[in-house]
């Protein structure tokens, strides 16, 4: 079964709720989501880093993003 996960505009915020939400879910296998690289700036530090194609969860507490105050 093929379940969609929206992104909330790309924003990377967002992104990473997403994989948050698909990684501690059982009933989602593949994801399809937007990508925040886009964007002029990005509103946090930290979140879902993308390599190589995959998105890998940060270790950090909660999201593992903070609002960007810079």
């Amino acid at each position: 079964t093929h379940f969609g996960i929206p992104s909330w505009a790309s924003l990377l915020i967002g992104v990473t709720a997403a994989c948050h939400m698909a990684a501690a879910s059982p009933v989602f296998r593949w994801f399809d989501l937007d990508s925040n690289l886009s964007h002029a700036m990005n509103p946090v530090i930290g979140g879902a880093n993308l390599k190589r194609g995959a998105r890998f969860l940060p270790t950090l507490p909660g999201l593992g993003a903070v609002p960007d105050n810079g």
